[in-house]
């Protein structure tokens, strides 16, 4: 028979969340490219276990909820579940129900509020980039 000791899982899970980090990492750098960028590879990777360490005090521990936090974290910034700007995402982080569940009903919130403030199609951030450059270049 096969045994395994802790100290033989623990690096099991270092591994793994390792290779996680380095999926969400590539991940970010396709989902924001621009802010991966300027902020560089090891800032990312910081904002990302930060991320993961947040997600997981809201009971979110599947690939897929952790996945959403950090790209919510992207979109609505860091501070995304205290921001009063979005009282929404406090809300359903806290609630008590399933992490699925609160996950598909912080999807639907942000497309809901993306489509809201951006526009169909983003015809609203499309104008208000038209008109900045508008401004910018009639100085």
């Amino acid at each position: 028979m096969l045994v395994i000791r802790k100290e033989q899982m623990d690096i099991f899970r270092q591994v793994a969340l390792q290779r996680f980090e380095d999926e969400m990492l590539a991940h970010s750098q396709n989902f924001a490219p621009e802010l991966c960028t300027v902020i560089g590879e090891n800032q990312l990777r910081l904002a990302i276990r930060s991320a993961i360490t947040r997600a997981k005090a809201y009971g979110f521990t599947s690939r897929g909820s952790i996945r959403l936090f950090i790209e919510m974290m992207f979109l609505f910034g860091s501070s995304l579940d205290t921001d009063p700007q979005y009282p929404w995402t406090a809300t359903l982080l806290a609630d008590s129900s399933e992490q699925m569940y609160r996950a598909e009903r912080l999807y639907e919130k942000i497309i809901d509020y993306q489509n809201k403030v951006s526009g169909t199609n983003a015809i609203n951030t499309i104008e208000a980039l038209r008109k900045l450059s508008f401004c910018l270049t009639n100085r």
